[in-house]
C-alpha cells in the first residue's frame, strides 16, 4: 500500500487502483528512473507500484500529473505527453525546464523512487492504424508525442509497408540529440530507410 495525498479530501491509502478526484482519476506510480536528455530536458519513467500492468496507452496520448512543488501547498495539475513506447508496460514522459512551477519541480527536484499521482493516458491526438503513409511534423519539445508514434511505427514496420516522413525543427543541436536514435530504431525494424529531416 502507498500513502498518497489527495487535494480537497483526506489523505488516503491506495495501491495501483485509481481513485477519483474532481474529473480526473489518478493512481499512484513510483518513478523508476530519471534520465537527463539535455541541459534542459529530463525524461522520467513511471511504473506501477506493484508491477501490475498500467492502463494501456495509444501512441500520442498524454498523462495528467498532480504535483506538489511545495509542502502544504495546493497541488498543481500539468499534462505531459508520453514520449516512450506506448506498449512498454511503463510510461515515459520528457519534460523541458521552463519558467513554470510544474516543469521546474519535475526537472530540479524529483528523484528516483518519488511518488507521482497520474491519470490514465488521455487524448485523441493518436497515430491511426492502417497502411497509408505517415507524415509527422514536430518542433522543439513538441516532439514528445511524435516520439511515441515513431516507437509504435518501428514496432509494426517489420510487417508493414507504410512509408514514414518525419520533419523536425530544433533551435539547438543539443535538442536534436534528444531523439537522434529514432531513425536508426525504425530502420532496424523495417530494414528500409526513414525519410527524416532535422
Amino acid at each position: 500500500m502507498i500513502f498518497c495525498r489527495s487535494a480537497g479530501v483526506s489523505p488516503a491509502l491506495c495501491s495501483t487502483a485509481s481513485f477519483t478526484c474532481s474529473s480526473v482519476r489518478f493512481f499512484c506510480t513510483p518513478k523508476a528512473f530519471v534520465h537527463r536528455e539535455t541541459s534542459e530536458v529530463t525524461s522520467i519513467v513511471l511504473e506501477s507500484v506493484d508491477g501490475s500492468p498500467l492502463p494501456a496507452a495509444l501512441p500520442g496520448q498524454y498523462l495528467v500529473l498532480r504535483l506538489y512543488p511545495e509542502k502544504n501547498s495546493r497541488p498543481i495539475v500539468r499534462s505531459y505527453s508520453i514520449s516512450g513506447a506506448s506498449n512498454s508496460g511503463a510510461y515515459r514522459i520528457s519534460v523541458k525546464r521552463e519558467t513554470g512551477p510544474g516543469s521546474r519541480y519535475i526537472v530540479d527536484a524529483t528523484q528516483a523512487g518519488d511518488m507521482f499521482e497520474t491519470s490514465a493516458p488521455r487524448g485523441d491526438f493518436v497515430l491511426r492504424s492502417g497502411l497509408r503513409p505517415v507524415v509527422l511534423l514536430s518542433a522543439g519539445i513538441g516532439v514528445t508525442p511524435v516520439l511515441c508514434m515513431l516507437h509504435a511505427l518501428a514496432a509494426e514496420s517489420a510487417g508493414s509497408p507504410r512509408k514514414v516522413w518525419w520533419i523536425h525543427a530544433a533551435r539547438k543541436c543539443e535538442g536534436a540529440r534528444f531523439h537522434s536514435g529514432i531513425p536508426a530504431t525504425i530502420e532496424h525494424y523495417s530494414r528500409k530507410p526513414l525519410d527524416h529531416r532535422i
